[in-house]
Formats: structure tokens, sequence, C-alpha cells
């Protein structure tokens, strides 16, 4: 079973166990989770990219979602409030410059997870939300198994270093969200960390 297969199953199990309606993305790439949502009868769908050439791609793949070019920060604190309905946010905006040469290697688009997820984190209805961020294995901290893991397999120790990030723990990110959702580490592509409401 592939990677976004997995996914699949997961969300759709996720959003019945939730009564998740709404689907917000953060890096749309080619629109791959942006279909799958669609297959899956999420409305809204909202999502952005720092590429504007991925944006064009995943608009013109599911026309029915909104694609911002913007960087994720900035688009989830533009939408972070419209939304009137539980939603799952999947978190998947890093490393521009693997998919993107031109793009900076700024530590806010590097990897701005700890800053999406204090933005999500402000969401009035956020409790009933459930947040996945995926490819955890690039976080390098002893709270990680998942990185361990890659390194074991030696994925990591043929990738550039900007694919490794030393700045965080998992427990930093766990923290943000601590109060109203349990969290967990799923073995599923590069791994995800999953956020369930409490």
């Amino acid at each position: 079973m592939t990677a976004l297969n997995q996914l699949g199953d997961l969300v759709q199990q996720l959003a019945e166990r939730h009564g998740l309606r709404g689907f917000v993305e953060t890096g749309c790439f080619e629109g791959d989770a942006l279909a799958l949502a669609d297959s899956l009868g999420f409305s809204p769908m909202m999502s952005c990219d720092t590429c504007e050439h991925w944006v064009e791609i995943a608009r013109q793949r599911v026309p029915t979602a909104e694609i911002a070019h913007l960087d994720s920060v900035t688009f989830l604190r533009s939408i972070v409030t419209e939304l009137d309905c539980p939603s799952l946010f999947w978190l998947d905006a890093h490393y521009p410059q693997f998919y993107d040469r031109s793009q900076s290697d700024s530590k806010r688009t590097k990897l701005p997870l700890y800053e999406e997820l204090c933005v999500i984190a402000t969401r009035p209805s956020v409790q009933n939300d459930v947040v996945l961020c995926d490819d955890i294995r690039v976080i390098s901290s002893g709270d990680n198994p998942v990185y361990w893991q890659a390194l074991e397999g030696s994925v990591l120790g043929q990738t550039p270093g900007y694919f490794i990030e030393r700045r965080f723990k998992l427990s930093d990110f766990r923290n943000v969200l601590a109060k109203t959702h349990e969290s967990e580490l799923l073995p599923i592509g590069e791994g995800i960390m999953a956020f369930y409401p409490r």
C-alpha cells in the first residue's frame, strides 16, 4: 500500500470519527492531497504554496479548492478564523528548495511547522480540528524515533544537510496543542505527527 493510499484511509477514518468537513493544507505541490480531499468530499478546501508554478498546477487539478500563492504562516493567519467547521489541517509546507531550487532557505520557509501550529492554536474552535504534520523524519531530536529509524536506514545519510532540522524537539510541537489535543507519531510515508481532539 502506498503512503498516499495509507493517508487516504487515515483521512477518511478521521473525517468520520471527528466530523471533519474542511480541509486546509500548507504546501500544495502538484495537488495530490487536495485531490484526495476532494475525492473524500471535503468542503471547503484551502491550500497554499510559495511556488507559483505548483499553485497553478494544483488549481488546474482541483478547481474547487482555494489555493493561495503565499507562505504558509501568512496563509494560515488569513484563513484560520474564517473556517466555520471542524477541519483537517495537513501541514506539509517545508523545504521548498527541494521542489523549486529558486526558493530561499530562510528559517521561515525551511520548516515553518512550529509557527503554523501556533497560528492554528489561536483558532476559536481548534479543539474540534485534527492536525497532521508530514515528514517528521527531518526533526533530529532524541524524542523522535522516526528520525533515528530513517538514519539507521541511511535515508538521511544520503541527503543534503538542509533536510535535517535541529532547532526543535518533537515535544516543542506537541506542547503547542497539548491543552486541546493528544498526539502520536504514525509510521506513514516519511512519518506523520497526528494531533487529535481530546
